[in-house]
C-alpha cells in the first residue's frame, strides 16, 4: 500500500510595519513537544538550513522555518531597515504565529548566525518575552569581534561601506550565503564588529541585557569561522543570566573531524553527522517528551 507523504505547508504573513515573513511548517512527524523555529542568517534564506531542519523534523521535532523579511520568498518593509527591524517586528509576528497555530506555550528557537542574534537582541530588551521560549540555540552568532585584526577590521570596514554606499548588501561570496542582503541591516552589523559593541537604539548595550536571559541556552561556534569568531560567541555565552547553558567550540581540538566555518555549521555531511544530532539530543531532553 502506498502512502503519499503530507506536504510541506507555506504560511506568509504580513507585518504591521509592512513587508512579511515566511514560515515553512516541514511535513514529517511531529512527537516532541514544543515545536522549532528554525532561522537562518543574513545573505541566506530558507534553503541554507533546509537540510538541518529535515533532520529536526526526521528525529520527531515540529519544525518550522522561518524567512524573516528581505530574505526568499519574504519581503523587507524598506530598504533602510536596520538589524533591528527584524529582531523587534518579524520575531515576535513568527513567535506568535507559532504559538497560536500549535497551541503550545512555549517554542524553541534555532538559529544561525544572524537568526541567532534576534532572539537575544529581542530578550535583552524585553526579557518578559522570555516566558514563551523554551530554549535557545545559536550557531555562529556573534556581534563584537569579527574585526579583531587588521585584516578583519578592513573587511568589516568595507562591508559597512559598500552597504552604506549601495543601500543594500550584494551577495559576496558563496561561503556567506545564497543572495544579497536588500537593506541596510549589515551595515549596523559591521558597526557593532568595528567598535566592538553591541549597542542599539536608546543607547541599549545588548551584551549587558544578555544577563537577563535564563532559559537553556546552547552556543556553539566554529573553530575556522571568522565571520562568527569563537571569541564573539564565548562573550555572548558569558553573558547569559541562564544556569542551563552549554557551549560547544566545534574544531579539531574538540573531536570534531574539521575546523568548521561558518556555512558548514549547518551545511553538509560533517554538520549532519556531527552537529544536527546535538542540537536534536539537546532540544529533545529539555522537550515535554512525546505527544500521543
Amino acid at each position: 500500500m502506498n502512502v503519499t507523504a503530507m506536504p510541506d505547508t507555506h504560511h506568509t504573513l504580513p507585518l504591521e510595519k509592512g513587508g512579511q515573513i515566511r514560515l515553512i511548517h516541514l511535513a514529517g512527524s511531529r512527537r516532541i513537544s514544543p515545536p522549532v523555529i528554525l532561522a537562518h542568517g543574513t545573505l541566506s534564506n530558507g534553503g541554507t538550513v533546509r537540510s538541518f531542519g529535515d533532520f529536526l523534523s526526521g528525529n520527531g521535532h515540529d519544525t518550522w522555518i522561518l524567512e524573516w523579511g528581505g530574505h526568499g520568498s519574504a519581503t523587507a518593509p524598506g530598504s533602510r531597515q536596520n538589524f533591528e527591524a527584524p529582531a523587534f517586528d518579524d520575531l515576535p509576528r513568527a513567535l506568535a504565529f507559532v504559538r497560536e497555530t500549535t497551541a503550545a506555550s512555549q517554542v524553541f528557537w534555532v538559529g544561525h548566525s544572524g537568526g541567532g542574534l534576534l532572539p537575544l537582541m529581542h530578550m535583552a530588551r524585553h526579557p518578559e518575552t522570555q516566558a514563551g521560549f523554551a530554549g535557545l540555540v545559536t550557531l555562529g552568532a556573534q556581534a563584537t569581534c569579527a574585526a579583531l585584526t587588521p585584516k578583519h577590521r578592513f573587511r568589516a570596514l568595507g562591508l559597512y561601506l559598500l552597504t552604506q554606499v549601495m543601500g543594500r548588501t550584494p551577495r559576496l561570496t558563496e561561503a556567506m550565503g545564497d543572495e544579497g542582503e536588500p537593506t541596510m541591516l549589515l551595515a549596523q552589523w559591521a558597526w557593532w564588529n568595528l567598535r566592538g559593541q553591541w549597542r542599539g537604539r536608546g543607547k541599549i548595550d545588548y551584551l549587558a541585557g544578555l544577563g537577563q536571559i535564563k532559559i537553556p541556552c546552547l552556543t556553539l561556534a566554529g573553530t575556522g569561522d571568522d565571520i562568527a569568531p569563537v571569541e564573539g560567541c564565548q562573550a555572548i555565552f558569558d553573558a547569559l543570566g541562564s544556569q542551563d547553558k552549554t557551549m560547544i567550540a566545534c574544531g579539531n581540538c574538540h573531536g570534531f573531524s574539521k575546523d568548521f566555518s561558518h556555512g558548514a555549521l549547518v551545511r553538509g555531511t560533517a554538520a549532519e553527522t556531527q552537529i544536527f544530532p546535538k542540537i536534536a539530543d539537546w532540544l529533545a531532553k529539555r522537550s515535554n517528551g512525546t505527544q500521543k
